[in-house]
């Protein structure tokens, strides 16, 4: 009897179990196994610099200032007017308001503590959005393939690969968080009830958020909210005020904090006031020549991305493709990764997505329309990537809204397949992709954490003798481990 209570009472709350697990799990990821003590926990009171960022933002937007502190900016700062101003969004600031209540607040960094909030709330949102799709297809109960899918959402791909703590992959994560939350509402919209006018709202206010957290992921989000509504237009004018004036009012937000740090309404970031620059003189002349954006990048980024060769050395003792690297990017950040083995499962499902609408099924021609939109929409973060004057690990994040949008919509095509053995069929496929992306994903993490990114750019050495000293190095102080960081 009391091992029949137990499976049900497992079988209850499984769900609330994975979550529970996954979180400890990010918390020992992100502080190296320290989430309590030591200057890798969740809350450290640092020496200034960088990680309090933020909570100078913080303390002089409460004395209405939109500048920062140039001792602890340091050179991720721009020089406007005689001024230090930094170019991340103001919600990262107003999450550490609350500082302001506690005596010496300022000088705590809860940087871990922010970015294990958005990695968790990006996992809730996930798991939500695979909980609508089992629901719309409510033959298929929640069995292998669910579970094959929920884990595999919560142990691999960003929830996993960007566990390494800096102010910048904490933008990175709230990014990954909004995506993940507006494609739990886009998904809602189109296989449930469709799109009530405070459904798209929602929409509205997530985009609106995301534009003044993380501009690239803003305009993605903003995007497909305006592809969506342009989409509904013909038939839902009236519904349609409300989203666009919430629209509307975040781009006037985001317009007066451009104003306050740039003196003009349009501009995100002014590179030719980075301070990096004194140091990187090549930098004005790359941006000349080619700009922030250009087209030209484009295959280059995609083997970046794809098939990372850049990193390894040719025949001639260089590295690939160095030459091209050095005249086109400001930087390619290590480590290498590929999506095709950090997220196999979701590609695998983003293929048969692609597949089924080509096919028109099961997807109605309205439904196959309001697809259409949103996912041209959030290509738009992944395109500027592509095209950007720099590659980095964590500009992975601005693929994901659009993977995992087409993830989704891949595994409800495969749960409507009239052939009710289809899923089945794939079963030993669907497992290994899932494992695969485990594996794949913490290895990439393994080498994002022994990547000092002060120094991330091409080595000379190349990809195996440049991780094989770190590997080396971190052999010599896994002792230190019990205590410090697994970085060495």
């Amino acid at each position: 009897m009391k091992s029949l209570a137990s499976a049900r009472f497992l079988a209850r709350h499984s769900l609330l179990i994975l979550l529970t697990l996954a979180y400890a799990y990010y918390a020992i990821l992100l502080t190296d196994g320290h989430p309590t003590q030591g200057k890798h926990a969740l809350v450290t009171r640092p020496e200034p610099g960088l990680d309090l960022v933020f909570n100078s933002m913080a303390e002089h937007l409460l004395q209405g200032r939109f500048d920062v502190d140039p001792a602890i900016v340091g050179e991720e700062g721009f020089e406007v007017n005689g001024t230090v101003v930094a170019y991340w969004g103001i919600p990262f600031a107003l999450l550490r308001l609350p500082l302001a209540l506690i005596p010496d607040g300022w000088g705590l960094d809860v940087t871990r503590l922010s970015m294990l909030a958005a990695v968790c709330l990006a996992l809730l949102m996930k798991l939500k959005t695979l909980g609508v799709v089992f629901k719309k297809a409510t033959t298929h109960p929640a069995g292998w393939l669910y579970w094959a899918i929920a884990l595999t959402l919560s142990f691999s791909g960003p929830q996993i690969e960007f566990l390494k703590t800096s102010v910048y992959q904490e933008v990175c994560l709230w990014a990954g968080a909004l995506g993940a939350a507006f494609g739990y509402l886009a998904i809602a919209g189109l296989l449930l009830e469709g799109f009530s006018t405070k459904r798209l709202c929602s929409l509205a206010a997530i985009a609106g958020i995301a534009l003044l957290s993380r501009v690239s992921t803003g305009m993605a989000l903003y995007a497909a909210c305006l592809l969506l509504l342009l989409v509904r237009f013909a038939r839902d004018r009236a519904r349609l005020v409300p989203p666009v004036s919430i629209l509307i009012l975040f781009g006037c937000a985001a317009a007066f904090v451009n104003y306050e740090r740039w003196g003009n309404a349009l501009v995100f970031a002014d590179y030719h006031v980075y301070i990096w620059n004194l140091h990187h003189p090549d930098r004005l002349q790359r941006m000349a020549n080619y700009g922030l954006f250009n087209l030209i990048r484009l295959p280059l980024s995609l083997l970046y991305y794809l098939f990372p060769v850049g990193f390894f050395r040719s025949d001639s003792g260089g590295l690939v493709l160095n030459a091209d690297y050095v005249r086109l990017f400001d930087f390619a950040e290590l480590p290498p990764g590929s999506f095709l083995l950090t997220d196999t499962l979701l590609l695998g499902f983003f293929a048969y997505a692609i597949r089924s609408m080509f096919l028109r099924t099961p997807y109605s021609s309205v439904m196959r329309a309001q697809v259409a939109a949103i996912a041209a929409g959030l290509s738009v973060g992944g395109l500027l990537m592509l095209t950007a004057i720099s590659m980095a690990f964590r500009y992975r994040i601005e693929f994901y809204p659009l993977l995992e949008l087409g993830a989704f919509l891949g595994v409800y095509a495969l749960l409507q397949d009239p052939r009710q053995s289809t899923a089945q069929r794939r079963q030993w496929p669907i497992v290994a992709a899932a494992v695969l992306s485990v594996i794949g994903s913490h290895c990439a993490l393994l080498l994002y954490k022994l990547t000092n990114l002060a120094g991330s750019s091409l080595p000379s050495a190349g990809f195996w003798d440049f991780y094989g000293e770190r590997m080396h190095l971190l052999l010599l102080k896994l002792p230190d481990w019990l205590y410090g960081s697994i970085a060495p």
